[in-house]
């Protein structure tokens, strides 16, 4: 393995782009003005960290039985702790959520900007064309 390689190894996954460039690397970056301070960061990609939340909230919750989450009453069985359960769902959902939206950034990432779909509307009857921008200029 080469330098660069080892270089792009320590990097993190999330960048939008970074590869090798010259003798190092190279990434897209931004750089804004707040108030008077300037402030330079690695472009990071919408997809990449959709889906490390996904895989953080995944990692919380992929060791829980859920039925551990619950206590035996003679009358039933219910969580004696709510908050551990409400905490189990609140990273279930994270994961599935976010999951989705990384799916979703990936796909509006990918579309050409000139891609064009007809899709048949029955009722009533025509066809109508869409594209990665909606006629009035709206994304879709």
């Amino acid at each position: 393995m080469d330098r660069q390689d080892e270089l792009l190894e320590k990097e993190d996954g999330r960048y939008y782009a970074i590869d090798k460039a010259g003798t190092g690397l190279g990434s897209i970056a931004t750089t804004e003005r707040l108030k008077k301070t300037i402030v330079s960061f690695g472009l990071p990609s919408g997809p990449a960290l959709f889906l490390h939340l996904a895989h953080r909230a995944y990692s919380k919750v992929r060791d829980v039985d859920p039925f551990s989450l619950f206590n035996e009453h003679p009358q039933g069985i219910w969580p004696d702790n709510q908050k551990e359960l409400f905490d189990f769902l609140e990273q279930l959902i994270s994961h599935v959520v976010f999951s989705f939206t990384a799916l979703e950034a990936f796909a509006n990432e990918v579309i050409p900007d000139n891609f064009m779909y007809t899709f048949v509307v029955e009722k009533p009857e025509r066809s109508e064309p869409m594209g990665k921008t909606k006629s009035n200029g709206g994304l879709i």
